[in-house]
């Protein structure tokens, strides 16, 4: 009876997974059935007769779900990327990509070990932060995204004497009072900082081991931030690089700040973090169409997202280079398609050897006239 409950257990939890499997596939339609099927993998009556060595997968059901969710989001996110020729380290379209031009921006590699711990839902966001850091920093720093299997391998092999947690906590204390604490005894930090929304953070604070110090930088905040991506409803809280960049200036790494490092070291416009930060913003409002905050330069490059479906795409069809009547050559005419040809409409560059009957209609949004062209 024990044998056949033990097989029972099995199969149902290899049939749970590709229920799952499939929903992930058509999750248009699936979603109810996803979170149901979530909750059904985390039951642990599912688990509790069930030998860790016939299926080591349920051992923890909870992380297993996370990390199976969490891998499959990404690689549906990874697919997407490709289909809309997007990059796959700034998040945004690679017509606007912003990886080298921050780069260029880099001072010295900090001595501080810096950890981004993103959120798997902040991966692939174009307003997220935490990706400038690697951007910047790239030779002090590593990414880990909350979820994946590599998260829990870098969880379980921190260093706990040398390691603070950047995280605003009730237990947290001011960066200059660890140091304070630490001073003599300290050769080298690791600094981990968590990338995601405040909500998104606690699940995070919590994962983390209780015994590393939480660290903040609460009384290095003086102005609001400059993170208009999304909105700051607490004047204290701030982005995941300016939080990391006030971090930075309190271990004495301003040389990693500034670019170049002999420059003075108070003008906004020589921080090579904050000057990333008011690119990465107006890169995000010029892809969603919104006007620029920061007066960045963003250049197109069309030639990047070519046979794609993302953002920036050529005309198919060319425009007219003027309107007859106004002779505006702004280009601002309206595409009214493709209709054979009407009389008292005049339809210009006509191909009178092939007897062509149908036009191509344009309408000019200056003085609101329509005219037509050539097929």
């Amino acid at each position: 009876m024990k044998i056949l409950s033990i097989i029972m257990i099995v199969l149902c939890n290899s049939f749970v997974r590709d229920v799952y499997s499939f929903s992930c596939k058509h999750r248009d339609n699936h979603i109810v059935l996803r979170k149901f099927v979530i909750r059904l993998l985390s039951d642990s009556r599912l688990n509790s007769d069930l030998p860790t060595e016939i299926n080591p997968h349920i051992i923890q059901p909870n992380q297993f779900n996370r990390e199976y969710y969490t891998a499959d989001l990404i690689n549906r996110k990874k697919k997407s990327f490709e289909e809309r020729s997007t990059c796959e380290f700034c998040f945004l379209s690679k017509s606007i990509c912003l990886c080298e031009r921050v780069k260029s921006l880099a001072g010295k590699p900090t001595r501080t070990k810096l950890s981004v711990i993103m959120h798997f839902k902040e991966w692939g966001k174009p307003s997220n932060t935490g990706k400038l850091i690697k951007l910047l920093n790239s030779d002090s720093t590593d990414l880990q995204i909350f979820g994946l299997k590599e998260a829990e391998e870098f969880k379980n092999n921190i260093q706990r004497n040398n390691t603070v947690i950047l995280f605003p906590g009730k237990n947290s204390i001011s960066i200059s009072e660890y140091l304070a604490e630490k001073k003599n005894t300290l050769d080298s930090l690791h600094l981990c900082t968590i990338d995601s929304t405040w909500s998104q953070a606690k699940s995070i604070n919590s994962w983390l081991p209780d015994e590393i110090p939480r660290v903040n930088v609460n009384n290095l905040i003086n102005k609001r931030s400059m993170f208009l991506n999304r909105k700051q409803t607490v004047f204290t809280k701030v982005s995941t690089l300016e939080a990391t960049l006030y971090a930075l200036q309190q271990l004495g790494e301003e040389d990693a700040c500034f670019y170049p490092p002999n420059t003075e070291k108070t003008d906004e416009s020589n921080n090579a973090y904050l000057q990333a930060l008011m690119l990465s913003v107006d890169s995000v409002n010029k892809q969603a169409g919104r006007p620029n905050i920061y007066g960045s330069n963003i250049e197109i490059n069309y030639d990047l997202t070519n046979n794609s479906k993302g953002p920036f795409q050529k005309s198919i069809q060319e425009k007219p280079v003027e309107c007859i009547y106004c002779n505006q050559t702004q280009s601002r005419f309206k595409n009214m398609g493709i209709s054979k040809m009407k009389s008292g409409i005049p339809c210009v560059s006509v191909d009178s050897k092939s007897d062509q009957m149908y036009c191509r209609y344009w309408k000019c949004k200056i003085c609101g006239k329509v005219f037509g062209a050539q097929i």
